[in-house]
C-alpha cells in the first residue's frame, strides 16, 4: 500500500495544550514512517495575545508585557 494517510491537526501555537499531543504524533510518525503525513492548520484560538496581558505591564512596552505573560503562563503549565 503506497497511499499515505493524512492527519489534519488543528492547533494554535499560543495554546500550551496544543503541544501535549506531540509525543503521540512522534510515535505515529515513527511507527508508520513514510505512510503518514501531518497537515497543520492554525486555528487562531487567540486573536491578539496583547488582549490577554496585564494593561499595566503593556504600558511598560509590548516586549515587557509579553515576557511577563509568558512567564506566568509557563508557571501555570509547570504546576499542572
Amino acid at each position: 500500500m503506497d497511499e499515505k494517510i493524512s492527519l489534519v491537526i488543528f492547533t494554535d501555537p499560543m495554546m500550551g495544550l496544543s503541544y501535549e499531543c506531540e509525543p503521540i504524533m512522534r510515535k505515529i510518525e515513527t511507527h508508520f514512517a513514510n505512510r503518514v503525513e501531518f497537515d497543520y492548520v492554525m486555528s487562531g484560538l487567540v486573536r491578539d495575545v496583547y488582549e490577554l496581558v496585564d494593561p499595566d505591564e503593556l504600558a511598560l512596552g509590548k516586549d515587557v508585557a509579553i515576557d511577563r505573560y509568558n512567564a506566568r503562563l509557563a508557571d501555570v503549565y509547570r504546576a499542572e
